[in-house]
């Protein structure tokens, strides 16, 4: 079976074509299952992700989509939700509440640093990777103890740039998987890595091991 659960839309601002061409192309590739899970409506780093208004159109067009494809592939309807440890708050209750087949939990930003986007780059010299590796997955243990999540998103994103966890951090390492096996989430295989800077993918061979 072929699944493929991390897809974002255009409404996130940084993809393109239809949602319908995701299908079609998914179909082609002879994926089982596909899952939209466009970047959450959050009222921070607003430009990457849909809005809240936006939200209803979404999952208008995924209950279209799942009937007009109904005998060649199970489409489902998701999230990835940002989680930046301290600012729950920040996570908008109504999407808690809907009635999503899944939520990517993902950390991209420590603090308001967004680590990933090159446009910040520069940052890394400002900064101690190995405290950045600790809080990075002193994040993921926290995000996985939310009970909101039931698959984490790219567990080591903070490699993308070369930055590779440091051995020290091995011990937070194993406390987030910990955490995130005591509260029963997945961990995705995202292959995205391969095309960035790292040329490898989430998570990496190590953390699979």
């Amino acid at each position: 079976m072929h699944i493929d659960l991390h897809n974002h839309t255009a409404l996130c601002r940084h993809a393109t074509g239809t949602m319908e061409e995701y299908i079609i192309q998914a179909i082609a590739q002879n994926i089982d299952i596909f899952g939209f899970s466009c970047h959450a409506p959050m009222a921070f780093d607003e430009a990457y992700r849909m809005n809240l208004a936006e939200l209803p159109q979404y999952l208008r067009e995924i209950t279209r989509l799942q009937e007009k494809f109904k005998d060649k592939i199970t489409i489902l309807s998701a999230l990835e939700v940002d989680y930046i440890l301290h600012r729950e708050d920040l996570i908008e209750s109504p999407l808690l509440s809907q009635p999503f087949d899944y939520l990517i939990g993902s950390v991209h930003f420590l603090e308001s640093w967004g680590f990933d986007n090159p446009a910040f780059i520069g940052e890394y010299a400002k900064r101690d990777i190995e405290q950045c590796w600790s809080e990075y997955l002193c994040s993921i243990a926290q995000m996985a103890q939310t009970g909101f999540f039931q698959i984490v998103g790219h567990l080591d994103l903070l490699k993308l740039f070369g930055h590779t966890m440091p051995d020290s951090q091995i011990p937070y390492l194993n406390r987030a998987l910990e955490s995130i096996a005591d509260n029963h989430l997945a961990i995705e295989l995202n292959a995205a890595g391969w095309r960035k800077p790292i040329k490898e993918c989430y998570p990496s061979a190590f953390i699979l091991e």
